[in-house]
């Protein structure tokens, strides 16, 4: 038996039963996602999470806004808004990133990494999920080899947010950083407001969607509901609620890449 603080004992089969079915929850919870998204898991030093890939092609709104982003490589107006910085590479070399977050201060855990390259042939999409909050560590891990595999990281506020989140979270968790990340980083929010700041109503990243790009997403779930969304995920083990936040993830690579073909426009 144990006493509580308040001398309420706990009988100690209470707490091994708590703990089953806490296990048993979290077992279904993994086995829901992998039945729902197309991935499977993967095992690193900290644990295992869950990696989802997907190719553009089986996303047919995304062809023109990919195909837009191809149309910079040998523009001769590539030099403009640092632009020359993706088009000099080959486009293998760039990897879009995009991360979800249960609050916004990095002492709040991350929960999504998403992540968008070129592989010779088409676009392919990972997003890298903790599945609890347990797989943050190992998809951490995994998520900094992935960073040191390609020259240049684009995101959208990713010198602000991103890229110092993910360094202080995998901090947190003892996990090596990238090597040179903040100067490999391409950030599309830094050129978006030189380029349009004044133009447009704000430099949100739907805000430039819908006013620069002429695209607006449809039952799309905003930003500021995400993290009670993923957390009431937790709690009830229910899938569907991270169908709207991987598609979000998604989109916002996306919608990156057309942006930097904006730019030259």
């Amino acid at each position: 038996m144990k006493s509580s603080s308040k001398g309420l004992k706990i009988d100690d089969s209470f707490i091994m039963e708590l703990r089953r079915l806490e296990g048993k929850l979290e077992r279904m919870r993994h086995d829901l996602v992998e039945k729902e998204f197309p991935g499977k898991e993967v095992k690193t030093p900290y644990g295992t999470f869950f990696l989802s890939t997907r190719s553009a092609s089986e996303l047919p709104e995304t062809r023109k806004p990919l195909s837009r982003f191809m149309s910079i490589f040998g523009n001769p107006r590539g030099a403009r808004y640092g632009v020359s910085r993706i088009a000099s590479r080959s486009p293998r070399k760039s990897l879009f990133l995009d991360i979800e977050t249960t609050g916004l201060s990095s002492r709040c855990p991350i929960f999504l990494c998403g992540l968008m390259y070129f592989d010779g042939l088409e676009f392919k999409f990972e997003q890298l999920l903790a599945r609890d909050f347990s797989e943050e560590a190992p998809m951490l891990c995994f998520l900094g080899g992935r960073l040191d595999d390609f020259e240049l990281i684009i995101t959208f506020n990713g010198r602000s947010f991103d890229l110092p989140y993910i360094l202080d979270r995998m901090a947190y968790h003892g996990i090596p950083s990238p090597k040179g990340l903040m100067g490999r980083n391409y950030d599309v929010l830094l050129y978006s407001r030189r380029k349009w700041k004044g133009r447009v109503t704000n430099c949100k990243l739907q805000t430039l969607e819908k006013e620069i790009c002429g695209r607006r997403r449809m039952g799309d779930i905003p930003s500021s509901l995400i993290p009670e969304t993923y957390q009431e995920f937790i709690g009830s083990g229910d899938v569907s609620l991270l169908k709207p936040i991987m598609y979000h993830n998604l989109i916002d690579l996306v919608s990156m890449a057309e942006l930097i073909a904006a730019l030259l426009d």
